[in-house]
């Protein structure tokens, strides 16, 4: 059962963090990620990117509880996977969007994924009168 819910977890967060960003570039934006960009759209767009990577870190993590860090890497590894994936199959295009997923995206990944396995371990708070 603990594998399975490191794989759902996995591919949970990862789904979470693809969707996020195929809504940010063709629904929010309309702005193709294999054409040129200015520095500001880069920033916004990396801004939006760590965000849902956090997210999908923590939520992957909350998923596969026991398995947080596995989980974590995973969602990293997929990051990476697709992102080297579309830059190979891209060539000649920007590839500015599959280095933003792997030198920022797939690190927020891990440490979301580590942000619940911190609070996970953490006593509840008690009341105190």
């Amino acid at each position: 059962m603990k594998i399975l819910r490191t794989i759902l977890g996995s591919v949970a967060g990862y789904l979470l963090s693809a969707v996020s960003s195929i809504v940010w570039f063709y629904s929010l934006t309309h702005h193709d990620p294999t054409l040129p960009a200015s520095l500001a759209y880069i920033a916004a767009s990396s801004l939006f990117g760590i965000s849902f990577s956090l997210l999908a870190g923590f939520i992957g993590a909350t998923i596969a509880r026991g398995s947080e860090r596995a989980a974590g890497q995973a969602i990293a590894l997929l990051t990476l996977f697709f992102a080297a994936w579309s830059w190979w199959e891209t060539p000649g295009y920007a590839h500015w969007a599959q280095a933003i997923a792997v030198v920022l995206m797939g690190p927020s990944a891990i440490l979301g994924a580590r942000v619940a396995s911190y609070r996970r371990r953490q006593p509840a708070p008690t009341a105190t009168v």
